[in-house]
């Protein structure tokens, strides 16, 4: 009768084990899965990053080889064109603005460089220079969606990110006036 009994108390801690593993495994499994969700979110926006900073570089070295600022816009739209996307998770890079500050071509009215000087602390000493804002929107693939409410914060919103960049270069084509030719 005890030998009945230890052996019950046996099988019986074996079926708890057995239990226990088994939801051990399920919260592993959840946790797993939560953490490959944030490894896919975190990597589209990696994505994202990296395709407005190469699109608002490439935009701003397009403009500066411009010798006005229409040219200087429409080469910098161009130059956006190329960066292609796939549009389901990151959208297509654009201009954030046609307008100052979003977009500046300062070629100080065709003055060589360093004439005329601004004024003290603008940070340009004179030079031309072009200034460049390019947008992206990043959908995150994975994003926490708890019935219905996302979780926003700063730049996430609804489940999508809006990165924004922006570029400084030097003109580098520009007319000069006859006197210095």
């Amino acid at each position: 009768m005890l030998k009945e009994k230890s052996i019950k108390n046996v099988e019986t801690r074996r079926s708890r084990e057995r239990g226990m593993g088994s939801l051990e495994l399920a919260i592993s499994c959840f946790a797993l899965v939560v953490m490959v969700c944030m490894c896919l979110d975190v990597g589209v926006m990696m994505l994202g990053n990296q395709v407005v900073d190469r699109a608002a570089r490439d935009a701003a070295r397009a403009a500066a080889g411009q010798s006005d600022a229409a040219s200087a816009l429409n080469a910098a739209k161009a130059a956006l064109v190329s960066h292609k996307t796939d549009g389901t998770y990151i959208t297509q890079p654009q201009l954030t603005n046609t307008v100052s500050p979003d977009f500046v071509y300062q070629d100080y009215g065709g003055a060589p460089f360093g004439q005329p000087v601004p004024a003290p602390g603008s940070g340009t000493a004179g030079n031309p220079f072009v200034v460049v804002n390019v947008k992206v929107d990043v959908k995150l693939p994975a994003s926490v969606d708890c019935l219905g409410q996302y979780i926003e914060q700063g730049a996430l919103t609804g489940g999508k990110m809006t990165f924004v960049r922006q570029y400084q270069f030097p003109i580098v084509k520009q007319k000069l006036d006859s006197s210095f030719q």
